[in-house]
């Protein structure tokens, strides 16, 4: 079996126990440096005075912000390379944000507006629809690649209930997300509300048919004379109104990972997947009873008392020959996991 090279790992001192399920910490800026020379070269064009760009991975970067980590979703992936790129800039006009695919390629743009830019008729339509008390978290004016004029981005929050709406330059509500399990609100009697995509579901199980033909011939070529059990979908998922903490929301295809399950004659294995048909990481299945002894010990520690431990778990290889463990559970009915090593010592958790 391939083993895989460990690039990232997040540690944490001493035992503190940290449970991240959302995105509550401000994202994390990277330098221009580590942004792709194409999309640097595309940005300069056409703003090539500007002197306080702040770059981000988008729509997160899973190895290195804990809290934007996804519950039950393979880590420590060293070929996690973002999709795109957002830049965050003032220039005459205000403050400005623009995202570009990792090519270069220009994908969107936003500008932050007010209350009072609104029309008087989006905002008696807001009323109409049963908005008019919701706060209003956010207010963007977008353009989009592939799509013609400009458009009204509001951002409405009612307690657990969060929506985010798309007026076009006519006024005209084109499109409603929600980021809630609220099935009876609808925007005009007649059709429910759109999830937003990838809110519902992170992980699925899906036919080899249904994977993208480059990844699956790759796995082939990886995994000689094995039959995969299943195929597994996730998709990153994150709420943008949680902690009201900078994290963008664009309404754009996020590639998707795919995860093969086989086995060989040493045991089950999972091999991950970007959607280019990168291979990010292999880990191999673990049943509870065949854990080190002092991972099993923590796990029986007053720590984890309230969790619900499932009977398979992961297991990696480190660089340096050691052993990391991914253990799986359940915790207030939400899925939780713990990253261990061979010692039992606490790394993170999600």
């Amino acid at each position: 079996m391939k083993k895989i090279r460990i690039s990232h790992i997040l540690f944490v001192f001493g035992l503190l126990f940290i449970l991240s399920y959302g995105q509550a910490q401000e994202p994390q800026s990277v330098s221009q440096k580590e942004v792709p020379k194409k999309v640097i070269k595309e940005f300069k064009e056409t703003h090539a005075n500007i002197e306080d760009a702040k770059w981000y991975p988008y729509p997160n970067r899973f190895w290195k912000e804990q809290s934007a980590s996804l519950v039950n979703f393979p880590i420590i992936w060293i070929n996690n390379i973002p999709n795109y790129y957002e830049v965050r800039f003032s220039d005459e006009k205000g403050k400005i944000r623009k995202v570009y695919d990792r090519t270069g390629k220009w994908i969107v743009s936003s500008r932050a507006l007010a209350e009072s830019d609104l029309s008087a008729s989006i905002s008696s339509q807001l009323d109409d629809k049963g908005y008019g008390t919701w706060e209003k978290v956010n207010i963007e004016r977008i353009s989009k690649s592939g799509e013609t004029g400009k458009f009204y981005k509001i951002w409405l929050k009612n307690q657990r209930k969060k929506r985010i709406l798309f007026f076009d330059e006519s006024g005209k509500l084109v499109k409603t997300l929600k980021w809630d399990d609220d099935t009876n609100m609808t925007t005009d009697n007649k059709a429910k509300l759109k999830n937003a995509p990838g809110t519902s579901k992170a992980k699925r199980q899906i036919a080899a048919k249904d994977v993208p033909d480059r990844v699956r011939e790759k796995a082939k070529k990886d995994h000689i004379d094995v039959e995969a059990i299943e195929w597994v979908e996730y998709t990153r998922v994150y709420d943008p109104f949680e902690g009201l903490s900078g994290h963008s929301y664009y309404d754009i295809l996020t590639p998707s990972f795919y995860q093969m399950i086989f086995t060989n004659n040493t045991g089950k294995f999972k091999a991950t997947y970007n959607y280019l048909g990168e291979l990010l990481e292999v880990a191999e299945v673990v049943k509870t009873k065949k854990l080190p002894e002092a991972v099993r010990k923590l796990m029986k520690s007053d720590l984890y008392k309230l969790w619900e431990f499932n009977k398979e778990h992961d297991l990696l290889n480190r660089e340096d020959a050691t052993m990391i463990y991914r253990i799986y559970g359940i915790e207030n009915n939400r899925a939780v996991q713990l990253v261990l090593d061979e010692e039992g010592t606490y790394l993170s958790s999600y």
